[in-house]
């Protein structure tokens, strides 16, 4: 295990993965996702800790994260200690990630350090959220064109980063043309 792990052998997996993915099928959405697990045992060890829990629990846990292409093949695979929120994962995963790709996420690795490292490597993305309310230039967007659009029909937009409150009758202002 030390000269496998001393070798490297999981980054050069991980490229031959994503070069035949690249090949295969192309590489323009990679879903990612996480997952704790959790251990009834009496005793940490040097990978199953105690750690942040959003179950808030107390068992040994671990981390196990994956990110596949379009077709659910495999390109990277990784089992953590816990000791952070899932948010502080995703930056090691961008390793390979050359080409114009949109990484998908869940809520749970929305944070503003993750947005960032997206930008960083000029990557589109998609980040699931438990919001309630559209996202202004979207609301605008649905209130002066309806909520329904025509198939294949893409609206671009763009959340600006950052926390403020909205006005709630600002989508009722049309400051330009969408």
């Amino acid at each position: 295990m030390t000269r496998a792990n001393d070798r490297d052998y999981r980054a050069k997996i991980a490229a031959k993965c994503f070069e035949y993915s690249v090949a295969a099928s192309g590489i323009s959405l990679l879903p990612y996702d996480v997952t704790t697990l959790y251990f009834e045992a009496k005793k940490e060890d040097d990978l199953r800790k105690v750690g942040y829990s959003k179950e808030r629990r107390v068992d040994p846990q671990t981390v196990v994260g994956s990110l596949v292409d379009r077709t659910v093949f495999p390109l990277e695979i990784g089992c953590y200690e816990e000791s952070k929120a899932e948010t502080h994962r995703i930056s090691r995963w961008l390793r390979h990630s050359k080409t114009a790709t949109v990484i998908a996420v869940d809520a749970g690795m929305l944070s503003a350090q993750n947005l960032k490292e997206f930008d960083a490597a000029a990557l589109r993305f998609i980040v699931g959220s438990g919001q309630t309310k559209a996202p202004h230039d979207l609301a605008t967007y649905f209130w002066w064109s309806g909520e329904y659009g025509e198939p294949g029909q893409i609206i671009d937009t763009i959340t600006p980063k950052g926390v403020k409150r909205l006005d709630p009758e600002r989508v009722k202002k049309q400051s330009e043309p969408i």
